[in-house]
């Protein structure tokens, strides 16, 4: 009998009590760690709150059947490679299961060797898998995709940092800055720089932070009757990324702090601990004081600390980032930035930061005239007047809402904040869309 040349976290979907114990016992016997489920209902929440490397799914069991838990996994992009197991009656439906996705079916009842070899070809395929999609990765950052863009000297010293031997390094990070300063963005560049640059990078927002269900959406739940089973970021292989840590709920702190410390968490409603394998990058407006964030928190996030400056201190900054997202933004029509409007794009002193000069940068593009952004097609306020917090929200919401001519669900992603905290900033702040002008 030939054993896999790997191993792996198999789920076996197998409503035969008889047949899944000898499954569990040979692959077990051969270095697999093995989960048994005996219908569709269970291996849809396994599936939800693991990660896998390969899930043998029977087509023929209790509700949900194999097909529908096969197509739950589409667009999983960390979904475990699929077997489907069918029986004499079911090739119809083999069929569709490769159309679904799965790598292979297997006809009943088993064959050992059979099973081995394809169970080491499924998984040697997902290695590959993931490989071509690093390799994807790395070629899209030479080509600048994912950057992080600056000539400003300190800050281009730690990304030279951060590039090198931290690059690859599993820690977490804390990343502080003022809003608009590119925190998400840096905390993108610095997954897809790494070796799990092809994992998922998963963004847990503030307002998901802030509810009483952040415990779920951090650490996973089992199934219960009120709710269904979630699966936890903290178990994948990609980056989590903390929008804000000072808006997480007090217990959810100190069991982030907790399972940094340990390298293993518990999933809601589980007393099973599992190991921790995603790198955590949480984001702050200010560095964490002990009044607010979990002080063990604090000092598990900030082993590795990257403070952003607001733009106007990195000015030399402007131009790059400026050129950089019209192209980003460009269509069929090539657009420059004028001389004029590149040196008012210097004087202005950016409360909003870099997301301010995107929005702006965006907008002039729609409004310019001949492919060339004049100073007249800037939407920049008063530079020079000390504005309140407040005000440089309100002027950076405008802005964006008008780069995205007012779509609120695309505002809101710019924004990064949810399209209802975004309805209630427009009423908090009375802000209306401009009239559409009609003609004569």
């Amino acid at each position: 009998m030939t054993s896999p040349k790997l191993t792996g976290h198999l789920l076996v979907a197998e409503d035969d009590r008889a047949l899944a114990s000898v499954l569990a016992e040979h692959l077990t016997a051969l270095g697999h760690k093995v989960t048994i489920v005996g219908d569709g209902q269970a291996a849809l929440s396994a599936l939800a709150s693991e990660q896998f490397d390969l899930a043998l799914l029977d087509i023929v069991m209790p509700p949900p059947d194999g097909l529908e838990v096969l197509r739950a996994l589409q667009g999983d992009p960390d979904a475990p490679a699929v077997i489907v197991a069918t029986g004499a009656n079911t090739i119809e439906s083999a069929v569709n299961a490769m159309r679904l996705g799965a790598f292979v079916y297997l006809s009943k009842p088993y064959r050992m060797t059979e099973l081995d070899l394809v169970i080491t070809r499924a998984l040697e395929h997902r290695v590959l898998t993931h490989q071509n999609a690093a390799m994807r990765a790395q070629l899209a950052r030479m080509d600048g995709a994912h950057g992080f863009l600056t000539q400003y000297a300190p800050l281009a010293a730690v990304m030279a940092s951060l590039n090198g031997a931290n690059a690859s390094a599993d820690g977490p990070v804390l990343i502080v800055g003022a809003p608009g300063t590119g925190k998400r963005t840096l905390a993108r560049a610095m997954h897809a720089r790494s070796p799990r640059g092809a994992r998922p990078f998963v963004v847990l927002g503030a307002g998901t932070l802030s509810s009483p269900d952040a415990e779920r959406a951090i650490f996973g739940a089992v199934a219960t009757p009120e709710h269904p089973a979630a699966r936890a970021p903290l178990a994948g292989r990609g980056t989590v990324y903390l929008e804000d840590v000072g808006a997480l709920r007090v217990r959810a702190q100190a069991a982030l702090a907790r399972s940094l410390r340990d390298s293993a968490f518990s999933s809601v409603g589980s007393a099973e601990t599992r190991a921790l394998r995603a790198r955590v990058i949480g984001a702050a407006l200010a560095v964490p004081q002990p009044s607010r964030v979990n002080a063990d928190l604090i000092d598990a996030l900030s082993a590795t600390t990257v403070v952003l400056p607001p733009l106007r201190e990195r000015a030399v900054d402007i131009p790059l980032l400026a050129t950089s997202f019209l192209a980003a933004a460009a269509e069929a029509t090539e657009t420059r930035i004028d001389s004029d409007a590149m040196a008012a794009l210097e004087r202005h002193t950016w409360p909003g930061n870099v997301a301010e000069l995107r929005a702006v940068i965006e907008r002039a593009r729609l409004v310019a005239r001949g492919g060339v952004i004049r100073p007249q097609d800037l939407a920049l306020g008063d530079s020079g007047a000390e504005l309140e917090l407040s005000e440089v929200e309100r002027r950076h919401i405008v802005a964006v809402l008008d780069a995205k001519e007012w779509h609120q669900g695309k505002a809101a992603e710019a924004l990064g904040i949810s399209p209802k905290t975004l309805y209630r900033k427009i009423r908090e702040y009375g802000l209306r869309r401009p009239a559409t002008e009609e003609g004569p």
